[in-house]
């Protein structure tokens, strides 16, 4: 009688995928009971399984925080593939750095991930990693070795790039004052366009660059003629974080300048929210949606350079675009929007949304609960090309559709719905 494994490998795979859906497999972890995982428990079925799982699915999302512990999961993948050579080796498609030093030497209690090991874990995984994200830490920069061993990876499809700057301070060595540590000098700074220019040089066939975790002012301006457009993957989205007022933004308007060609979908951000300490025991939260400011102009030749492409746009506040009343979206046909102030209504009716062959909508439920209703201005009489409106449901508070809004779609024909999605899914409907 047929088992379940013998089932095709195609059904099998489906059903396994959902079974790890929820939690997928870590190598390391802080909690410790959280290592059984459900790959790592089915794993003991039998023999067969135990080595389909290996290959499909048990290290399929890595995760790193810890160079000791990324050595030693090297270490073992190694000494595995020596011992059993006829099986194929683990696929990983998702592996994160969280902490990549790239410069300086490292003190004996930062237990950091080196460049060496990011390349030694992509000569591990260079035929199936999918999405790489890792964040270096004290330079932006890489050794030459480490780019080359980046554009060996052939599938890369993401790349999410941080960079945490840290100070280290200098001994002093004078007598009188020995030990004495001077004023930190920061070397996050010296850097310029050669590192990311290379970067993206090596790697075709990249679709989605994330910032995010990077700091506007850090990312460095970089000349037309440096970063050739026929030279550069084919990337169609990107996301940043837009920074207070105090920031530059020339060196992302000139990435964006440079990705005109194929960029398509650009997700813009507010600071992350965070607290900061302020003395010995008080914290003041930073609120980043609520430093950006509506009179700020940082942005608008960024969107001057692509309001004849952009078709998917994803921005944290109205106030990012109220003030550029002289733009033309002509091809954007997905809008996504997570604060405004005061009524929607205001802001989908402004000019620059007229001509736009806009098709979706999606916006944040907890934002129309926070504004007041529709009343006297239609929210979707300029946009004859609608045809969803979607709702981010509140998982905290719950979120029902307001009468008002159901009644302006239905009014146009429009349908509506409540669903949590990213600006990649939204392009697909």
């Amino acid at each position: 009688m047929p088992n379940f494994s013998d089932l095709p490998t195609e059904a099998l795979d489906r059903i396994l995928q959902q079974v790890l859906h929820v939690s997928g497999y870590r190598w390391y972890s802080d909690d410790k009971d959280s290592k059984a995982k459900p790959a790592g428990e089915l794993r003991l079925v039998c023999r067969q399984w135990s080595e389909w799982f290996y290959e499909h699915h048990l290290y399929r999302r890595l995760s790193f925080d810890s160079g000791a512990r990324a050595m030693h999961f090297i270490i073992h993948e190694l000494a595995r593939s020596r011992r059993r050579p006829f099986l194929r080796p683990a696929a990983c498609t998702d592996l994160t750095l969280q902490e990549v030093w790239s410069w300086g030497p490292s003190s004996s209690d930062q237990d950091k991930v080196t460049p060496a090991t990011l390349e030694a874990l992509i000569e591990l995984f260079h035929d199936t990693i999918v999405d790489l994200d890792f964040t270096l830490v004290n330079f932006l920069s890489l050794p030459t070795s480490t780019i080359k061993a980046l554009g060996r990876i052939k599938n890369l499809r993401t790349l999410s790039l941080g960079f945490d700057s840290r100070s280290i301070p200098d001994m002093v060595t004078d007598s009188s004052q020995q030990s004495s540590p001077k004023k930190p000098s920061y070397i996050s700074f010296q850097h310029g366009p050669d590192f990311l220019r290379s970067l993206l040089m090596a790697v075709p066939g990249l679709e989605y660059l994330d910032l995010f975790w990077i700091r506007s002012s850090d990312v460095p301006d970089i000349p037309r003629s440096y970063l050739p457009s026929h030279l550069l993957p084919n990337i169609t989205r990107l996301k940043f974080y837009f920074p207070p007022e105090d920031c530059p933004l020339d060196g992302i308007v000139s990435l964006v300048i440079a990705l005109k060609s194929s960029l398509r979908m650009l997700t813009i951000t507010h600071q992350p929210n965070m607290y900061t300490r302020r003395g010995n025991d008080t914290y003041h939260y930073f609120n980043g949606i609520n430093k950006i400011r509506v009179n700020d102009h940082r942005l608008l030749p960024l969107f001057e350079a692509l309001q004849n492409t952009l078709e998917g746009l994803s921005i944290s506040s109205s106030r990012m675009l109220t003030t550029f009343t002289q733009l033309k979206f002509t091809k954007l046909r997905v809008l996504k929007v997570k604060s405004w102030d005061g009524c929607i209504s205001r802001f989908l009716n402004l000019d620059m949304f007229s001509d736009a062959p806009i098709q979706l909508v999606y916006l944040k439920g907890r934002e129309i609960d926070n504004h007041p209703p529709i009343l006297d201005l239609d929210p979707l009489a300029r946009l004859p090309k609608l045809r969803l409106v979607l709702f981010q449901p509140d998982y905290e508070v719950g979120f029902s559709l307001p009468e008002s809004y159901t009644n302006a779609c239905e009014d146009h024909g429009v349908e509506y719905s409540v669903d949590d999605l990213r600006l990649p899914d939204l392009m697909e409907l």
